[in-house]
């Protein structure tokens, strides 16, 4: 009898500890920026207009441009659950160039946010892009 109890008893326990585990899950920080989510933000239109607009709109100076037949630039940024971009950096070889690409992508639409778990989230986003420099510049 003793053992039939303590074994009610522990599996009373391990119920109630599952159930708490979950509740903490579901109760994370709405503001925590996800690096991994099951659908990732989207760029109006798509990686690849992004890509075209970027390469379109980005003014290299000739000073960033000597001797240089094309660079690469990581922009990282968080999508928030509104679509805005906050935390804007781009680390490249140019100063000038990545103040030019943080201004495109602040004026910039909004984007599709990302979402975890069914849940609108906030997604750190990072990607590089190649500038190709035109022969004129």
């Amino acid at each position: 009898m003793k053992q039939l109890l303590f074994l009610i008893f522990l599996l009373n326990y391990i119920g109630f500890a599952n159930a708490q585990t979950k509740r903490s899950v579901e109760n994370t920080d709405p503001n925590k920026i996800y690096t991994a989510v099951e659908k990732e933000p989207q760029y109006p239109g798509g990686i690849q207009k992004l890509y075209i607009s970027l390469q379109k709109s980005i003014h290299v100076p000739k000073i960033c441009s000597k001797n240089i037949e094309g660079t690469k630039v990581v922009i990282d940024f968080v999508v928030e659950k509104d679509g805005s971009l906050t935390h804007i950096k781009a680390k490249g070889w140019c100063p000038a160039t990545n103040k030019n690409i943080i201004k495109f992508l602040k004026c910039g639409p909004k984007w599709k946010p990302g979402s975890n778990a069914g849940k609108i989230c906030r997604v750190r986003y990072t990607i590089p892009i190649q500038i190709e420099l035109s022969q004129e510049e």
